[in-house]
């Protein structure tokens, strides 16, 4: 577990009631996976011990709870704050994932230190370069503030490339409907670099696995 003399960052009070309402959906999340959306997974024998940063491509709002399938462990969600009060299903979702709000305009001083205080703590962080969602891989420039988490603490990046949550809930959509869904875990990236490198290296990883 990191410090937050490691993180330079102080620990923030977290609520971890949330922690338990994403374990109560587990065994919901399991059957759902299975069934309604015939989920396959691979790749979980490449999650590291301790910390680390999620990296995902970004398709539907129903993806942070495939995620949460695939990675088997809580973590939590940045997600950007105007998806708060969009629409009842967002707003039962959201608080089962521990989401720390990210502002799509200015400094997300706030955001960003909640997420180096949970990774100081031992916790997993989720985030989405692309920013939102889209409707085809590559359609905007990744950011690179996952790289920014990865190097300050010193935790690897997790790549996961997801395909198929368009087909449940697209762009479009306000409710999920059954389709089949495909989540890939890649090789951790170290994090090593600078964020330009690191992020391209999460680029690579993430359309190497959408292009089996």
């Amino acid at each position: 577990m990191l410090n937050s003399t490691a993180t330079g960052v102080r620990p923030v009070s977290v609520d971890h009631r949330w922690e338990r309402r994403w374990n109560l959906t587990r065994p919901f999340a399991r059957v759902a996976g299975k069934i309604g959306f015939r989920t396959r997974i691979e790749g979980r024998h490449l999650l590291p011990d301790g910390p680390y940063v999620v990296a995902a491509n970004h398709l539907s709002h129903v993806d942070p709870p495939f995620v949460g399938m695939a990675i088997g462990h809580p973590v939590r969600f940045m997600s950007a704050s105007d998806l708060h009060g969009l629409n009842r299903f967002l707003d039962w979702v959201l608080p089962f994932y521990g989401t720390i709000p990210l502002p799509r305009s200015g400094v997300p001083l706030g955001a960003m230190k909640n997420a180096l205080s949970h990774l100081g703590e031992g916790g997993r962080i989720c985030v989405f370069p692309e920013g939102r969602r889209t409707a085809h891989w590559g359609e905007t420039t990744p950011l690179t503030g996952v790289a920014w988490l990865a190097l300050r603490c010193q935790v690897p990046i997790v790549p996961l490339a997801i395909a198929g949550t368009d087909r449940v809930m697209g762009l479009d959509s306000n409710f999920p409907r059954p389709a089949k869904v495909s989540l890939t875990i890649g090789e951790s990236l170290a994090p090593t670099g600078n964020r330009h490198e690191l992020t391209v290296a999460w680029r690579s990883s993430v359309e190497a696995m959408l292009d089996q």
